[in-house]
């Protein structure tokens, strides 16, 4: 018998044990299903239960009866003993317990079917970089800045019109900067730079958290070709003028292949809201009550906290 193992398989047996009156004999040494098919004093071994010992340990069914059995009697001894009072002891049987609720919660998440369609288009968001990449563009702008000064606004935006009106003829990448570079801008901030892929609502194609304004997404999304370059666009920043580098194609991946891919997630996300329904259930009907003495009770049975 595996010694080491003794209490916790006993303490499974007896919370599957089925107290119901002790059956004839012959029903002891029934096929195994549902029903009892031991029993150890008064703890009742069912055939079910052996199944699940049976093919949890890969073995046949009478090597795992005899298993439990032994393991049960050793429960038996333990209790006889008081072994079963033992706070740690105790607390071992508390967290079988507690590993069966979510044994039970994984198996419910499960039995309720593959994620339905809100839960995919839930993870979906989560995901939408590997799974529902929209188009995406890659341009070069030029932006004039707003001024500190607010009466400077006009001049900013008459400096943006001549940007525009010098880069309309721009045959690559390398003469859309060498144009606006060559327009004269005195104080007034102009910055030319490349932009990374980004979608048609401003997400860049990665991982990086920001976004570019709306209006300026637009505006690129409103270029057809690319080498297009477009007219003054206005966004929060300032006045920009915008040309087309590259469009990528969308890359999405079909829902059935996204419900399977993502099952596992979205069982594991109906678990966690389903344990903490039941735990917050259980702190109204359980109250629980940390004592003010704690931390001092702890400190004294228990090593420092490491920095």
């Amino acid at each position: 018998m595996r010694a080491s193992s003794a209490l916790v398989a006993a303490a499974l047996v007896t919370l599957s044990c089925d107290h119901e009156p002790t059956p004839p004999a012959e029903a002891l040494h029934g096929a195994l299903g549902g029903g009892i098919v031991a029993r150890v004093g008064d703890v009742a071994i069912s055939g079910s239960l052996v199944g699940e010992v049976a093919r949890a340990q890969r073995t046949n069914a009478r090597v795992a009866l005899d298993r439990l059995i032994d393991d049960a009697l050793a429960a038996q001894g333990a209790r006889a003993s008081g072994a079963d009072h033992d706070p740690s002891v105790r607390w071992t049987l508390e967290s079988i317990v507690a590993r069966a609720a979510a044994d039970r919660i994984r198996h419910d998440t499960q039995a309720a079917g593959p994620p339905t369609d809100e839960e995919l288009a839930q993870v979906t968001r989560i995901h939408w970089l590997e799974v529902d990449l929209p188009e995406q563009e890659r341009v070069i702008h030029a932006l004039v800045g707003r001024p500190k000064d607010p009466s400077q606004s006009d001049a900013a935006r008459a400096l943006a019109a001549l940007l525009a009106s010098a880069a309309a003829g721009a045959k690559d990448e390398d003469d859309f900067k060498a144009r606006v570079s060559s327009v004269p801008h005195g104080a007034i901030d102009v910055t030319v730079e490349e932009i990374p892929p980004f979608v048609a609502d401003g997400r860049f194609a990665d991982t990086r958290p920001s976004a570019l304004d709306p209006a300026f997404a637009r505006g690129a999304f409103a270029l057809k070709n690319v080498g297009d370059t477009s007219g003054v666009v206005e966004s929060a920043y300032g006045w920009h003028v915008i040309r087309l580098l590259e469009r990528l194609t969308a890359k999405v991946l079909p829902a059935a292949e996204r419900r399977t891919r993502f099952a596992e997630e979205v069982f594991a996300h109906r678990g966690r809201v389903a344990m903490d329904s039941t735990l917050e259930s259980r702190r109204t009907a359980s109250p629980v009550a940390i004592l003010p003495d704690a931390d001092a009770r702890m400190a004294e049975v228990s090593p420092a906290e490491a920095p």
